[in-house]
């Protein structure tokens, strides 16, 4: 019963105004109006954690979620990290060194897929990590190593892989 009280419509509705989440999110006018409503709300707020479930983890989403729900009322949750928090400077390669010896390490089958955009003589890269079959991470750069070195950054943060 507690549990399904915590986790109500109108509950889940209020820690998304706590986090002034419909004021962080863009839409169209004619949209404004659906999004008071509790039910919708609540429905936002879980696209929402889902998204930070999805690109951060579990860990990362609890955390927010007992800071918003432990938070006193004058004070504004804080949001979850977009990135890994700047930390001291690496050898090149570390981190997708570190990913290949973690990922033989837990016997995971580990891919990459390279994406570049922009003009030729300036292309942007992107690289996709997938572990076992799911994408983990994404990382950018201005070479396909770069990118693939942002991803691998990205991958050991979220698993807390440190090198």
């Amino acid at each position: 019963e507690e549990i399904h009280t915590l986790l109500s419509d109108e509950n889940i509705a209020e820690w998304a105004k706590e986090y002034r989440l419909r004021e962080r999110l863009r839409f169209g006018p004619e949209v404004a109006a659906s999004v008071d409503k509790s039910a919708e709300l609540a429905a936002l707020f879980k696209a929402y954690a889902g998204a930070v479930d999805r690109e951060l983890g579990p860990a990362v989403l609890t955390k927010w979620i007992e800071d918003l729900i432990n938070a006193p009322p004058p004070t504004e949750a804080q949001p979850p990290p977009t990135a890994p928090p700047p930390g001291p400077p690496v050898k090149a390669g570390a981190f997708s060194a570190r990913l290949n010896e973690m990922s033989q390490l837990h016997k995971h089958k580990l891919d990459f897929k390279a994406e570049s955009a922009g003009p030729s003589h300036n292309l942007t890269w992107t690289m996709h990590v997938f572990i076992d079959g799911a994408q983990e991470a994404s990382g950018h750069g201005s070479s396909k190593a770069a990118a693939k070195e942002d991803a691998a950054r990205m991958v050991c943060w979220k698993r807390n892989w440190k090198i």
